[in-house]
């Protein structure tokens, strides 16, 4: 069904970088819901693999030392959207993710294979970038951070450099943009706060207002 030419099974970050550098022609696989259905339609026939899919340390939405909401790039689409953090912070994102396909595919589809095929109109993608996230890449170098808009280069092209190694780990929410966010929702209590009372004052005074006109 799929005409490969190899699949290599990484055990580690380490060695999916490893991998990466010895078959620079290789795809990389996660889910697999993007890259074995143009197998299957023959567009990517003989292809090798190094499929990532058992690094476990790639999934999971987890705040980290310096506040940034950190996003495992294996983490699924289900995944994202029952996950409590997400659900308080950006839960846009859940509910964004949770537009993908079907059950099965949201199932199996990551946040990392569906950002990494370079589509902009990705379901996960425009809320990213309206919350300014940040591409986190390891490769031989170490690890590589830069905004998601320049992660984005063009229609179906990202800046993942292929000779130093690297594959996407994780996305960030940064400190600043969750702040933004508690202000807003901060601003909007008081709203409702305010409108509330404001509609009680109306309600009160009008009787009065009546009287006055006759």
């Amino acid at each position: 069904m799929y005409d490969m030419k190899a699949l290599y099974e990484a055990t580690s970050v380490e060695n999916a970088v490893a991998l990466r550098l010895e078959h620079p022609e290789a795809q990389i696989i996660a889910g697999g819901s993007d890259v074995l259905v143009q197998m299957r339609e023959g567009k990517r026939a003989g292809a090798e693999l190094i499929s990532i899919y058992g690094l476990d340390e790639l999934r999971g939405v987890r705040m980290d030392e310096d506040e940034n909401i950190r996003i495992g790039s294996l983490t699924s689409f289900s995944h994202i959207t029952r996950d409590p953090i997400i659900q308080k912070y950006i839960n846009v994102l859940g509910e964004a993710v949770d537009m993908v396909g079907g059950p099965q595919i949201r199932n199996i589809g990551t946040i990392g294979g569906n950002t990494c095929n370079g589509v902009t109109s990705a379901d996960s993608a425009s809320t990213l970038h309206a919350w300014d996230a940040i591409v986190e890449l390891t490769g031989k170098n170490g690890v590589r951070r830069l905004p998601i808009h320049e992660f984005y280069i063009k229609a179906g092209k990202v800046d993942i450099r292929v000779e130093d190694g690297e594959i996407q780990t994780a996305i960030l929410i940064p400190k600043g943009e969750l702040r933004k966010l508690l202000w807003l929702l901060h601003q909007v209590r008081h709203e409702k706060r305010d409108g509330h009372r404001d509609a009680w004052v109306q309600r009160e005074r009008a009787p009065v207002a009546q009287q006055a006109d006759y």
